[in-house]
């Protein structure tokens, strides 16, 4: 399983100060989602997430292209239906940090996911 959930107070000690993010509704990042099998993928570029299932295929922005050098965070779609099951907030933001992105759903946080490359799905 790629992704551990901590508390957003534990994400801010440990990665920092979120220094931009994008929200997305419920429906919007399950509809995004249902187009990956097990895993998707997130990066930051431009100031703009970008979001790709199994083998790199961008679903968000979908026509986005990126070189297969730069480096994607991997996590489970088990994960990512867990932080949404643990708060009743009607959006989720993904978020950079300094040096660590995450996806964050009222008081909870995803991180710890895997980084493709090397390890791509």
């Amino acid at each position: 399983m790629a992704g551990s959930i901590i508390t957003k107070e534990q994400a801010d000690e440990l990665f920092g100060e979120v220094l931009s993010s994008k929200s997305f509704t419920l429906e919007e990042l399950r509809e995004l989602l249902s187009k990956c099998e097990k895993f998707f993928m997130i990066g930051f570029y431009n100031d703009s997430p970008v979001i790709a299932a199994e083998g790199r295929k961008f679903i968000y922005p979908e026509s986005f292209e990126l070189e297969q050098n730069e480096v994607l965070t991997v996590y489970s779609l088990e994960v990512i239906n867990e932080l949404i099951s643990k708060s009743n907030e009607s959006s989720i933001y993904i978020e950079r940090r300094e040096s660590h992105l995450t996806i964050t759903k009222g008081g909870f946080t995803l991180q710890f996911g895997h980084f493709c490359p090397p390890d791509c799905l």
